[in-house]
Protein backbone atom coordinates (compact mmCIF):
# COMPACT_ATOMS: atom_id res chain seq x y z
CA UNK A 1 0.00 0.00 0.00
CA UNK A 2 0.99 3.50 -0.76
CA UNK A 3 2.53 5.49 2.14
CA UNK A 4 -0.13 8.63 1.33
CA UNK A 5 -2.67 5.90 1.37
CA UNK A 6 -1.16 4.37 5.00
CA UNK A 7 -0.68 8.25 6.49
CA UNK A 8 -4.34 9.05 5.31
CA UNK A 9 -5.96 5.94 7.18
CA UNK A 10 -3.59 7.02 9.87
CA UNK A 11 -4.94 10.56 9.94
CA UNK A 12 -8.38 9.81 9.33
CA UNK A 13 -8.79 7.11 11.98
CA UNK A 14 -7.05 8.96 14.69
CA UNK A 15 -9.52 12.02 14.12
CA UNK A 16 -12.65 9.17 14.46
CA UNK A 17 -11.18 7.88 17.10
CA UNK A 18 -11.03 11.42 19.03
CA UNK A 19 -14.70 12.91 18.07
CA UNK A 20 -15.77 9.56 19.67
CA UNK A 21 -13.65 9.82 22.52
CA UNK A 22 -14.52 13.38 22.66
CA UNK A 23 -18.36 12.81 23.91
CA UNK A 24 -19.79 14.31 26.94
CA UNK A 25 -22.17 11.66 27.84
CA UNK A 26 -22.56 13.36 31.51
CA UNK A 27 -23.39 16.67 30.05
CA UNK A 28 -25.72 15.29 27.46
CA UNK A 29 -27.18 13.22 29.97
CA UNK A 30 -27.80 15.90 32.32
CA UNK A 31 -29.21 18.28 29.75
CA UNK A 32 -31.73 15.97 28.04
CA UNK A 33 -33.16 14.61 31.01
CA UNK A 34 -32.18 16.49 33.85
CA UNK A 35 -32.33 19.86 32.36
CA UNK A 36 -28.80 20.20 34.40
CA UNK A 37 -25.31 21.40 33.15
CA UNK A 38 -23.36 19.14 35.35
CA UNK A 39 -20.25 21.53 35.17
CA UNK A 40 -21.56 24.28 36.74
CA UNK A 41 -21.44 21.65 40.42
CA UNK A 42 -19.75 19.87 41.75
CA UNK A 43 -16.45 19.11 40.37
CA UNK A 44 -17.30 20.49 37.47
CA UNK A 45 -16.36 17.29 35.68
CA UNK A 46 -18.46 15.55 32.94
CA UNK A 47 -17.31 12.36 34.43
CA UNK A 48 -18.95 9.56 35.93
CA UNK A 49 -18.55 10.63 39.38
CA UNK A 50 -19.50 14.16 39.06
CA UNK A 51 -22.65 13.19 36.78
CA UNK A 52 -23.50 10.27 40.03
CA UNK A 53 -23.27 13.37 42.37
CA UNK A 54 -25.22 15.64 40.52
CA UNK A 55 -27.79 13.79 38.24
CA UNK A 56 -28.21 10.57 41.02
CA UNK A 57 -26.41 6.86 41.28
CA UNK A 58 -28.12 5.55 38.24
CA UNK A 59 -27.53 8.32 35.13
CA UNK A 60 -23.78 8.15 37.12
CA UNK A 61 -23.74 4.16 36.34
CA UNK A 62 -24.67 4.95 32.76
CA UNK A 63 -22.11 7.65 32.07
CA UNK A 64 -19.32 5.56 32.92
CA UNK A 65 -20.68 2.73 31.19
CA UNK A 66 -21.29 5.03 27.92
CA UNK A 67 -17.78 6.92 28.86
CA UNK A 68 -16.05 2.87 28.92
CA UNK A 69 -17.47 2.57 25.35
CA UNK A 70 -16.40 5.72 23.82
CA UNK A 71 -12.90 3.32 24.45
CA UNK A 72 -14.09 -0.14 23.64
CA UNK A 73 -15.30 0.90 20.17
CA UNK A 74 -13.10 2.78 18.71
CA UNK A 75 -10.33 -0.13 19.45
CA UNK A 76 -12.76 -3.19 18.36
CA UNK A 77 -13.14 -0.81 14.77
CA UNK A 78 -9.56 -0.27 13.97
CA UNK A 79 -9.80 -4.46 14.10
CA UNK A 80 -12.99 -4.78 12.46
CA UNK A 81 -12.31 -2.80 9.37
CA UNK A 82 -8.90 -1.61 8.90
CA UNK A 83 -7.69 -5.65 9.83
CA UNK A 84 -9.39 -6.47 6.79
CA UNK A 85 -7.55 -4.12 4.92
CA UNK A 86 -4.75 -6.65 2.52
CA UNK A 87 -1.33 -5.56 3.54
CA UNK A 88 -2.53 -3.18 6.72
CA UNK A 89 -3.18 -5.95 9.10
CA UNK A 90 0.07 -4.42 11.32
CA UNK A 91 -0.76 -0.96 11.06
CA UNK A 92 -4.52 -1.86 12.06
CA UNK A 93 -2.85 -3.76 15.25
CA UNK A 94 -0.51 -0.07 15.96
CA UNK A 95 -4.26 1.84 15.47
CA UNK A 96 -5.83 0.00 18.10
CA UNK A 97 -3.72 0.68 21.21
CA UNK A 98 -3.07 4.41 19.46
CA UNK A 99 -7.43 4.11 19.76
CA UNK A 100 -6.84 3.65 23.59
CA UNK A 101 -4.75 6.75 24.29
CA UNK A 102 -6.23 8.68 22.01
CA UNK A 103 -9.83 8.19 22.63
CA UNK A 104 -9.22 8.90 26.14
CA UNK A 105 -7.42 11.78 25.73
CA UNK A 106 -10.14 12.58 24.08
CA UNK A 107 -12.51 12.20 26.83
CA UNK A 108 -10.42 14.54 29.21
CA UNK A 109 -9.80 17.13 26.63
CA UNK A 110 -12.92 17.29 24.85
CA UNK A 111 -13.48 19.77 21.59
CA UNK A 112 -17.32 19.78 22.23
CA UNK A 113 -16.81 21.67 25.64
CA UNK A 114 -13.82 23.86 25.24
CA UNK A 115 -11.19 21.08 25.63
CA UNK A 116 -12.54 20.59 29.28
CA UNK A 117 -13.93 16.90 30.56
CA UNK A 118 -13.74 13.77 32.82
CA UNK A 119 -10.98 12.70 34.88
CA UNK A 120 -10.39 9.38 32.58
CA UNK A 121 -11.32 6.80 35.46
CA UNK A 122 -14.32 5.15 32.93
CA UNK A 123 -12.10 5.38 29.97
CA UNK A 124 -9.13 3.87 32.08
CA UNK A 125 -12.40 1.15 32.66
CA UNK A 126 -12.60 0.79 29.05
CA UNK A 127 -9.12 0.31 27.75
CA UNK A 128 -9.05 -2.97 30.35
CA UNK A 129 -12.21 -4.17 29.41
CA UNK A 130 -11.45 -3.83 25.84
CA UNK A 131 -7.71 -5.38 26.02
CA UNK A 132 -7.29 -7.68 29.17
CA UNK A 133 -9.26 -9.08 31.70
CA UNK A 134 -6.54 -10.15 34.65
CA UNK A 135 -5.97 -6.13 34.43
CA UNK A 136 -9.46 -5.27 34.72
CA UNK A 137 -9.96 -7.59 37.71
CA UNK A 138 -6.94 -6.42 39.22
CA UNK A 139 -7.96 -2.70 38.94
CA UNK A 140 -11.07 -3.32 40.22
CA UNK A 141 -9.99 -5.40 43.40
CA UNK A 142 -7.52 -2.88 44.45
CA UNK A 143 -9.49 0.14 43.80
CA UNK A 144 -11.95 -1.42 45.99
CA UNK A 145 -9.53 -2.33 48.75
CA UNK A 146 -8.09 1.28 48.72
CA UNK A 147 -11.70 2.65 48.87
CA UNK A 148 -12.93 0.61 51.50
CA UNK A 149 -9.53 1.46 53.02
CA UNK A 150 -9.28 5.53 52.48
CA UNK A 151 -13.06 6.19 51.61
CA UNK A 152 -11.51 8.44 48.73
CA UNK A 153 -12.66 7.83 45.55
CA UNK A 154 -9.70 9.90 43.41
CA UNK A 155 -7.02 8.17 45.78
CA UNK A 156 -8.40 4.59 44.82
CA UNK A 157 -8.38 5.68 41.31
CA UNK A 158 -4.63 6.80 41.22
CA UNK A 159 -3.74 4.14 43.19
CA UNK A 160 -5.05 1.39 41.26
CA UNK A 161 -4.50 2.57 37.42
CA UNK A 162 -0.72 2.93 38.66
CA UNK A 163 -0.76 -0.63 40.30
CA UNK A 164 -2.42 -1.66 36.86
CA UNK A 165 0.09 -0.20 34.94
CA UNK A 166 2.98 -1.48 36.75
CA UNK A 167 1.39 -5.52 36.80
CA UNK A 168 0.92 -5.05 33.11
CA UNK A 169 4.55 -4.27 32.55
CA UNK A 170 5.62 -7.01 34.68
CA UNK A 171 3.21 -9.63 32.92
CA UNK A 172 5.11 -8.20 29.21
CA UNK A 173 8.29 -8.84 30.85
CA UNK A 174 7.87 -12.28 32.68
CA UNK A 175 4.79 -14.10 29.43
CA UNK A 176 5.01 -15.80 26.70
CA UNK A 177 3.55 -14.24 23.40
CA UNK A 178 0.26 -16.72 23.84
CA UNK A 179 0.11 -15.86 27.88
CA UNK A 180 -2.63 -14.35 29.95
CA UNK A 181 -1.14 -11.11 28.84
CA UNK A 182 -2.46 -11.06 25.44
CA UNK A 183 -5.27 -8.99 24.78
CA UNK A 184 -8.30 -11.07 23.77
CA UNK A 185 -9.54 -12.23 21.42
CA UNK A 186 -7.36 -12.34 18.81
CA UNK A 187 -4.53 -9.78 19.75
CA UNK A 188 -0.61 -11.00 20.46
CA UNK A 189 0.90 -9.49 23.32
CA UNK A 190 2.57 -6.18 22.53
CA UNK A 191 4.62 -3.64 24.28
CA UNK A 192 2.12 -0.74 22.55
CA UNK A 193 -0.20 -2.51 25.24
CA UNK A 194 2.28 -1.60 27.86
CA UNK A 195 2.20 1.88 26.84
CA UNK A 196 -1.47 2.21 25.65
CA UNK A 197 -2.07 1.48 29.65
CA UNK A 198 0.69 3.33 30.92
CA UNK A 199 -0.50 6.63 29.07
CA UNK A 200 -4.06 6.33 30.10
CA UNK A 201 -2.53 5.84 34.06
CA UNK A 202 -0.64 9.09 33.97
CA UNK A 203 -3.17 10.97 32.01
CA UNK A 204 -5.69 10.09 34.88
CA UNK A 205 -3.14 11.11 37.44
CA UNK A 206 -2.67 14.52 36.00
CA UNK A 207 -6.39 15.11 35.70
CA UNK A 208 -6.80 14.27 39.66
CA UNK A 209 -4.31 17.10 40.30
CA UNK A 210 -6.56 19.21 41.87
CA UNK A 211 -7.81 16.16 43.55
CA UNK A 212 -3.98 15.47 44.42
CA UNK A 213 -3.87 19.23 46.00
CA UNK A 214 -6.83 18.44 48.50
CA UNK A 215 -5.75 14.90 50.33
CA UNK A 216 -2.60 17.02 50.82
CA UNK A 217 -4.61 19.60 52.43
CA UNK A 218 -7.41 17.07 53.81
CA UNK A 219 -9.87 18.89 52.40
CA UNK A 220 -10.56 15.88 49.47
CA UNK A 221 -14.50 14.68 50.30
CA UNK A 222 -14.69 11.23 51.72
CA UNK A 223 -17.48 8.47 50.50
CA UNK A 224 -20.28 9.31 52.43
CA UNK A 225 -22.20 5.84 52.02
CA UNK A 226 -18.79 4.08 53.46
CA UNK A 227 -18.24 6.48 56.41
Amino acid sequence: MATFKIVMIYIATILICYLIGAIPNGLILGKVFKHVDIREQGSHSTGGTNAGRILGAKFGVITIVLDALKIVIPFWLMKLILGNINGFENHATNLQYIALMIACLAHCYSVYIGFKGGKAVATFLGCLFATNYILLIAFVVIFAIVLLISKYVSLSSMISSLCTALLAFILFMTSSTHSIFGTWPGLESSILLVIAITFNSLLLIVRHKENIKRLINKTESKVKWLK
